[in-house]
């Protein structure tokens, strides 16, 4: 039986699509010969994460006010994220799908927020040692840092070395202040710190001896890429020529550096030349 459609006027009809020609080109339904598969592919800003984090799994935790799930999600993959959210180049924003729709979102700000948030809410409580296990790490920058929190939390002892006074590597001698405020990468490097035996100032094969390391399980070597490039020419080894992770270092650890009236060239166009020239602009 037919059952009619009955409308009171024109206005009350839907709009429908109608062809005024043949759609027999359109080979689907009986006339198809390929069928739909389904592929499951990685968001862009998780494949393009350097630190393998699941942003969408934390962007979905914050947009359900989940804080605390957000943080332990995030922290999983990520020891550091406030620290992060500060200094990161951000590749999952600039491969963000909706930059053809309006703008990409916004991942670093929201990362820098669960991290803060963390840093301020998040208790860790007693972190027990499990096992005989002890493991030396030797270099308390970003990656020594990352060795240690993650052994920690998997109940292994762990004795952190630095030559410098303060831990955080590049983070607390290279990067300037205006980038990384040192009173939030201190808060964050406390609770990275929790349940490690850390010992600073101490240099390996100066303090620390391979007699002292052989004792140790196993040994995570994280003495950092400190070196700088050279340019080879003739002249750059003359006084006032210096290497930008060298100058940064100085400034960092409250060297009185006076470049007042004074001509500087930098040579190089990076993040660490930004920041050269950037902090010499300062002074």
């Amino acid at each position: 039986m037919t059952n009619f459609l009955l409308f009171k006027s024109v206005d009350d009809m839907p709009e429908l699509p109608v062809s005024k020609a043949t759609m027999s080109w359109n080979k689907t339904g009986s006339w198809r010969t390929l069928t739909p598969s389904h592929q499951k592919k990685t968001a862009p800003c998780n494949f393009n994460c350097p630190a393998g984090e699941d942003i969408r799994g934390y962007i979905e935790l914050i947009r359900k006010e989940k804080w605390r799930e957000a943080f332990e999600l995030l922290t999983s993959a990520n020891p550091m994220p406030s620290i992060c959210g500060q200094v990161c180049f951000h590749p999952c924003q600039a491969n963000c799908n909706r930059h053809s729709f309006d703008t990409e979102i916004k991942v670093r700000q929201l990362e820098a927020s669960v991290g803060l948030w963390g840093t301020e809410n998040h208790k860790q409580g007693k972190l027990p040692v499990v096992g005989k296990y002890r493991v030396a790490v030797v270099g308390a920058g970003p990656a020594g840092l990352s060795a240690a929190y993650y052994l920690r939390r998997k109940g292994v002892a762990v004795d952190l070395y630095d030559e410098n006074e303060k831990a955080g590597g590049i983070l607390e001698y290279g990067i300037p202040e205006y980038r990384l405020p040192r009173s939030l990468l201190h808060r964050e490097l406390e609770r990275v710190l929790e349940g490690v035996d850390f010992y600073p100032g101490k240099r390996v094969g100066r303090d620390v001896s391979s007699e002292d390391l052989a004792k140790y399980d196993a040994i995570f070597v994280a003495t950092g890429a400190h070196k700088s490039k050279i340019l080879s020419i003739k002249g750059e080894e003359l006084d006032g020529v210096e290497a930008g992770l060298s100058f940064l270092k100085r400034l960092n650890a409250g060297a009185k550096i006076d470049l007042k009236d004074k001509a500087v060239i930098v040579v190089g166009g990076g993040n660490t030349a930004v920041d050269v020239a950037r902090s010499a602009y300062r002074l």
